[in-house]
């Protein structure tokens, strides 16, 4: 469970995909990453992800955990991918 926003989001995937505890085979870390959810309480400002994803645009109450919390347990897990663009000047 992430709490935070598409920066945090971003960073604890990132932090998952690095992790040195999995196997150094890509096919046995593919394997044990499409296996580990990740759900979103959208604390952040933009939480774009978490919207897209149907979590809402932000925690409006604490009291709302509760529910974010009961829609985890019975969230379809939906596959994604990650990916990092870099933009640069044409030839200066």
């Amino acid at each position: 469970l992430v709490c935070g926003g598409d920066g945090t989001v971003t960073w604890i995937l990132t932090a998952l995909e690095q992790c040195k505890a999995l196997p150094a085979d890509a096919a046995c870390r593919c394997y044990i990453l499409e296996r580990l959810p990740v759900a979103i309480v959208p604390l952040g400002t933009g939480n774009d992800l978490a919207r897209s994803l149907g979590w809402g645009p932000r925690l409006r109450s604490v009291s709302d955990i509760l529910q974010y919390l009961q829609w985890v347990v019975e969230a379809e897990p939906v596959p994604m991918d990650q990916w990092i663009i870099a933009l640069r000047p044409h030839g200066k």
